[in-house]
C-alpha cells in the first residue's frame, strides 16, 4: 500500500460531503470522528490513485483547504 494521493475531485469529493457537518464542528472546526471515518470511507470507495486514504491524512487535507481558504 502505497502512499495517498490527493486529486482535485478528491478534494471537492471531501468538501461537498463535509458541508452538512460545519455548523456541528462550530467554533472548534473539528468535525466528529463518525464524519471525518464516513468522510475516509466514501473517499476510498472511489480512490483513483494512489494508496488509501486515512484519517489522520484526511484531517491534514481539511487544514490545507481551510488555509487556502482564507487566503
Amino acid at each position: 500500500e502505497g502512499n495517498s494521493i490527493w486529486l482535485l475531485s478528491d478534494c471537492q469529493e471531501l468538501c461537498d460531503h463535509l458541508v452538512p457537518h460545519v455548523a456541528a464542528a462550530a467554533d472548534t472546526k473539528k468535525f466528529k470522528a463518525s464524519v471525518m471515518n464516513s468522510a475516509v470511507e466514501l473517499l476510498n470507495k472511489q480512490l483513483r490513485a494512489g494508496g488509501k486514504k486515512k484519517a489522520a491524512g484526511v484531517k491534514q487535507k481539511i487544514s490545507d483547504v481551510r488555509v487556502v481558504s482564507i487566503a
